[in-house]
């Protein structure tokens, strides 16, 4: 991974959980889907969409790791991460 996609995204660019977390790098993302899991994470993602790895695409500009987000499930995804 690119030191670029590590660095914080413009404000206007942040994420902003369904509980109202900011998130504004890759490792911000991480630490919340380690510490909330499931609870964020089914808030944003399901069959129809993924606000992660759209994200992580279109802000980040990581499309690697958005396609990686796409097919992964919690439990797999937060150890990749770490």
């Amino acid at each position: 991974m690119s030191h670029k996609y590590l660095s914080n995204v413009q404000e206007s660019k942040t994420f902003l959980t369904s509980n109202e977390i900011q998130i504004k790098n890759i490792g911000e993302l991480a630490l919340v889907l380690k510490e909330h899991g499931n609870t964020i994470y089914t808030n944003h993602v399901n069959e129809n969409t993924n606000d992660f790895a759209n994200w992580v695409e279109h802000c980040i500009g990581d499309i690697e790791l958005s396609n990686e987000l796409r097919n992964s499930r919690i439990s797999v995804l937060i150890p990749s991460f770490m």
